[in-house]
């Protein structure tokens, strides 16, 4: 499990629940990086307005 900077054990279901999610977070950044500009541009809006409507929430 992450803790900010350092990992923190705690089980091997959550360790490898945390590696699968690193692994996950890696094949995404992989695939946004093969995004063009304006594609990461529309991403990027829409998430900012995610973000708002959910800080109205």
């Amino acid at each position: 499990m992450f803790d900010g900077n350092r990992v923190v054990h705690v089980s091997i279901e959550q360790d490898l629940l945390a590696i699968g999610y690193h692994d996950g977070a890696v094949v995404l950044g992989q695939k946004l990086a093969r995004l063009d500009s304006a594609d990461r541009a529309l991403l990027l809006e829409t998430f900012e307005r995610l973000v708002e409507r959910l800080a109205k929430s």
